[in-house]
């Protein structure tokens, strides 16, 4: 397979250019949008303009595709003014230079939210931070934990903390008791 080259999706995007480049010879001075509209296999890259500051930002999506000609189907609903400025992304999967292994198990916010809410536990505030070790990329499940002074009715510590682990799926589960979090 032969390497994607990456390029940016909005370049195949003619009537949004156009809005920013009203002179409609300018795609055709250049050459870089006419290969783009050739090419086989390419990396997705997504862009942003939501941001206020520096609006666009580019997220490399690790995906290959291709473009293709718009077909005839969708020529019947479509403006023939617009058929130049759209393109068919047909998506191939994942580029083996970004692939990974995924490691981890899902787990709901409605459901961690319920364990924590729950009658008796004591817990006033709470956080889930997902992180990586210091010295290796290894990620990292942390749970912060604020309760209340324990009263009657209220599990104690001991009682409480065996049931994260199975909660969580964790294997290498560490308690640290720690007075400061924000």
């Amino acid at each position: 397979m032969p390497v994607p080259q990456q390029w940016s999706l909005s370049l195949t995007l003619g009537r949004c250019l156009s809005k920013f480049f009203p002179c409609q010879s300018w795609m055709n001075r250049h050459r870089r949008l006419r290969a783009l509209c050739q090419i086989e296999s390419l990396v997705i890259v997504q862009n942003s303009l939501q941001r206020l500051r520096n609006p666009v930002v580019r997220y490399n999506t690790g995906d290959t595709g291709s473009l293709h000609a718009l077909p005839e189907s969708a020529r019947a609903v479509i403006a023939q003014d617009d058929w130049d400025h759209l393109r068919v992304l047909r998506p191939h999967g994942r580029d083996r230079r970004f692939s990974f292994k995924r490691y981890g198990v899902y787990f709901e916010f409605e459901n961690v939210a319920t364990m924590m809410q729950a009658e008796g536990t004591g817990i006033l505030q709470w956080q889930v931070i997902l992180g990586t070790l210091d010295s290796s990329p290894q990620t990292t499940l942390e749970v912060r934990i604020l309760r209340a002074i324990h009263k009657g009715g209220i599990l104690s510590k001991e009682a409480l903390i065996p049931s994260f682990p199975d909660y969580f799926c964790g294997r290498n589960w560490e308690v640290r008791e720690e007075r400061d979090w924000e």
